[in-house]
């Protein structure tokens, strides 16, 4: 096992370095970046059922979407649908059981993944 030191310097207006030293004495510098994670916590969407058998609706809380792509666990592409203006559910009934993700995409360019269980 191997054991590395890190420390975390507060630059002010809430930006942060992170500098990691190896053993061997190399050292990466990650900085100027404002380590947070509240940007990811804001688009949460919410799924159900889970596991699904035939349609999956979705809640994207408000937040515009771009486009909902679902893939395999290996990461391939399956379905893509782009305009879900007043649509909050999938119909998935043509996929095999097992499980999926859906990748989200919102009209800011974030994306989300999230995964589910076809029944």
């Amino acid at each position: 096992m191997r054991t590395f030191d890190y420390e975390v310097i507060d630059l002010g207006n809430g930006n942060k370095r992170l500098i990691i030293d190896t053993p061997e004495g190399n050292r990466a510098v990650h900085g100027n970046f404002t380590l947070s994670a509240k940007k990811f916590d804001e688009k949460k969407i919410v799924m159900y059922p889970n596991p699904v058998k035939k349609k999956l609706h979705f809640d994207f809380k408000g937040f515009q979407v771009e486009s909902v792509r679902i893939l395999s666990l290996m990461g391939t592409s399956i379905f893509e649908k782009t305009s879900l203006h007043q649509e909050n559910s999938l119909d998935l009934s043509f996929l095999k059981p097992g499980i999926y993700f859906m990748k989200t995409t919102f009209k800011d360019g974030d994306t989300t993944i999230s995964r589910f269980i076809k029944e």
